[in-house]
């Protein structure tokens, strides 16, 4: 795979993995409770997306791949409620 096709795969994958996250935790309702907590879940998956994939999968363009989806899923999961009026954030 050549480097631009990869950079194409791979913000693709970031973009998939937010859209996924906003979409579910929308429609399901769920929201952080706290800042301290979002924090966590971002961290999770930034750190530990690939952390995992690269200890399970090695070194490989899949391995990035599936780590950029769950880093892109905790955005989206976080992010979601921003898109909401001001006065409906309780924790912003």
């Amino acid at each position: 795979m050549s480097p631009w096709t990869l950079a194409f795969v791979l913000v693709v994958a970031l973009l998939t993995g937010f859209a996924c996250g906003w979409w579910l935790l929308k429609s399901l309702g769920v929201r952080s409770p706290n800042a301290w907590v979002t924090m966590i879940i971002l961290l999770a998956g930034a750190i530990g997306g690939p952390a995992v994939t690269y200890a399970l999968m090695g070194p490989r363009p899949l391995s990035y791949i599936v780590a950029l989806l769950a880093a892109g899923f905790t955005a989206g999961a976080t992010f979601w409620p921003m898109s909401k009026p001001q006065g409906t954030r309780e924790w912003l």
